[in-house]
């Protein structure tokens, strides 16, 4: 390793392997501190600096590393680290389950799947030959879908969030055939801020209230698009300088001006922490809810969006049954669910054997971005909803995410297969 890190290489390419080094050795080293020897809170700290110093080190990403980063910083260093200092209670085992879960994603994606995959797409220098101006058109009109659907369905329910998601999903679709197809800096950035205009609006006028991490991921989409094809200067320390601010935004918006310092660090964003701690602490049989839930579960995971009232048998969302099962009903309203943390919700199902269901997910994801890059055509926003969208299962689960991702994915990945067929089709007209 000394020699690796030699002086034939520059401070800044040794500054990165040394805190990449270190992170995965202080990862390891706190992995086998629980069996070989005496654990200590300060390791994860150790693992969270060295991890700090490498993001900080970090150059342009692609959207997987930029997610993964995000729900790290936000979804588990922070919380962990507060609720150990507030409340007295040591999850870090559950953070690091996350790195090494993630750290492998990323590592099968880049290594089976994405291999052949270029992460640094700069803007095309051409012009689509195809009717750029009747896309623009089209892309007009559909945006103003988003900004008067509100007018159509305006309870703040489940059709008025529809009346935003297709129209978002199209205009997503569109952004993209823009980025591919205009050498138009100018018409890239206003495609972009329409579409974070239309975001902005939904919050405003027509979300209702409910899923904080929904609209983070909105934002992410056309963020992470724009870096797919465009280096406009987007790096992890500029995001990290703004974490403060979109933690404290999203405690307040949830508990008010009244807001607490153990609410602004932990609140939502750790509660799944201390519910994934209870079932740890607790006998894993008791809450061993045999395979067959599991499996209930994976249905949802791809199922949930389809409607109770025509699928008679659908199962109970986890997060919802384990309120039941492990705190009770009284105090909680009978709609009340949590969010259990992709790790606590494989003890709820499997106790013991939770690892078995880790592993079983990753291979399930995986399997899930293999077939989506493959029938995209090229297009890659199939693969940024897919990587947005793993934030609600870290955080609440398999019920959870399935209940959203398939309304933005699904018309995406219909219009990529269009795109490519009708490409084809004109291709084969010239010959």
């Amino acid at each position: 390793m000394i020699s690796f890190l030699g002086s034939s290489l520059s401070p800044a390419v040794r500054s990165r392997l040394f805190f990449s080094y270190g992170y995965f050795l202080s990862l390891v080293l706190y992995i086998f501190s629980f069996y070989l020897i005496e654990y200590d809170f300060n390791l994860f700290l150790i693992v969270v600096v060295f991890f700090v110093g490498r993001i900080l080190l970090s150059g342009r990403m692609d959207s997987v590393q930029i997610v993964f980063y995000l729900v790290a910083i936000l979804l588990y260093v922070i919380p962990s680290i507060a609720i150990f200092y507030l409340r007295g209670i040591d999850v870090s085992y559950i953070a690091a389950a996350f790195f090494v879960f993630t750290e492998l994603l990323n590592f099968i994606l880049k290594k089976f799947i994405f291999k052949s995959y270029k992460k640094r797409i700069y803007l095309a220098s051409f012009q689509s030959r195809y009717g750029n101006d009747v896309f623009d058109c089209l892309f007009v009109v559909i945006l103003s879908l988003v900004y008067f659907g509100g007018l159509i369905f305006p309870d703040k329910g489940f059709l008025s969030y529809l009346s935003f998601l297709f129209p978002f999903a199209l205009s997503l679709f569109l952004f993209e055939r823009c980025l591919r197809h205009s050498n138009s800096i100018v018409k890239i950035w206003i495609y972009f801020f329409l579409i974070c205009g239309s975001i902005l609006f939904y919050a405003l006028f027509y979300w209702s209230g409910f899923g904080r991490l929904l609209i983070g991921a909105y934002i992410l989409l056309p963020v992470l698009l724009l870096n797919q094809y465009l280096d406009f200067g987007l790096r992890f320390w500029k995001i990290l300088t703004i974490v403060p601010f979109l933690l404290y935004f999203a405690q307040f918006t949830r508990y008010g001006t009244e807001i607490s310092v153990d609410q602004i660090f932990i609140g939502s964003a750790g509660h799944h922490l201390l519910v994934t701690h209870d079932l740890f602490t607790l006998s894993f049989v008791d809450f061993d809810q045999g395979l067959d839930r599991f499996f209930d579960q994976l249905k949802l995971f791809f199922l949930n969006w389809f409607p109770r009232d025509l699928w008679i048998d659908k199962p109970v969302g986890a997060g919802l049954s384990s309120v039941d099962d492990l705190y009770g009903r009284n105090g909680f309203g009978d709609e009340y669910s949590q969010s259990l943390g992709f790790v606590g919700e494989q003890i709820y199902l499997l106790g013991d054997l939770y690892i078995v269901g880790l592993l079983t997910l990753l291979l399930v994801i995986v399997l899930v971005y293999r077939f989506i890059f493959h029938m995209s055509a090229g297009y890659t926003v199939t693969t940024h909803i897919w990587t947005v969208s793993l934030i609600s299962f870290y955080w609440g689960g398999m019920a959870t995410f399935g209940s959203r991702v398939w309304f933005l994915l699904i018309p995406c990945l219909i219009l990529s297969l269009l795109s490519a067929g009708a490409t084809r089709s004109r291709e084969t007209l010239k010959v």
